[in-house]
């Protein structure tokens, strides 16, 4: 379906980490960046209330565009939203009340999996029944920022397979005008599935009904397995 403080995904080559809480024009094209946590004020906002959950209105006003909305204004999730709509799933994120959390896989994640399943994307797209099992895999229904995400955690999905978290602590180079002013650290987010993991490598993507969290692979829960022959 969060970059260290004072510090842009230009100004940090080493290893890139846009911004916490993104819009869809704020995305990198690609799936090599990293995350940290929110500011302090965005945590405190999100922490406030519970995101509109069960109204129409949106989680913030300032992120109006829906989900799918959100997805398509993003190049690099163009396969995610041929799949949705090849499984007619698109039309199930109309429910503005209902406020999800889409894990997100990019196109290279794609790709990678139809390497790994010696399978090409048409193939992939005409298997409803993969694809909708797979799909409802990366989708929470509840709102579950980058920040609140733990060590250890469960998360149960629309597909009836949880999901878990596990965090580890990584280092990065923070820059000014091109020069390396010192260096940090932060959790490194990674999403375990049933038969397949995936790190979080863009956080907080928000949009009207709910928050992407960018990953690197194509989650795959056992009941879609059989589904792939």
């Amino acid at each position: 379906f969060d970059a260290a403080p004072n510090a842009t995904a230009e100004e940090m080559p080493t290893l890139s980490m846009p911004a916490a809480n993104a819009s869809a024009e704020e995305m990198p094209a690609g799936d090599e960046v990293a995350v940290a946590p929110a500011s302090a004020e965005t945590a405190a906002e999100t922490s406030a209330g519970e995101y509109n959950q069960g109204v129409d209105a949106c989680i913030y006003a300032s992120s109006p565009a829906t989900l799918v909305e959100t997805a398509s204004a993003v190049p690099d999730f163009s396969t995610l939203v041929a799949a949705l709509q090849a499984a007619d799933l698109a039309s199930a994120f109309d429910d503005m009340s209902q406020k999800v959390t889409v894990f997100a896989p990019t196109n290279a994640a794609f790709e990678k999996l139809f390497a790994a399943e010696n399978v090409t994307a048409e193939e992939v797209l005409a298997n409803k029944d993969f694809l909708t099992k797979v799909l409802k895999y990366h989708v929470a229904g509840s709102v579950l920022p980058f920040e609140s995400l733990v060590d250890g955690e469960s998360i149960s999905t629309l597909e009836g397979e949880d999901l878990g978290v596990s965090t580890a602590q990584v280092q990065y180079t923070n820059y000014a005008f091109g020069f390396p002013i010192g260096v940090a650290s932060t959790d490194a987010k990674t999403v375990v599935g049933s038969a397949s993991n995936a790190t979080i490598v863009q956080g907080n993507v928000w949009s009207c009904n709910g928050v992407i969290q960018v990953i690197d692979e194509v989650l795959l829960p056992e009941s879609a397995l059989s589904s792939s022959q």
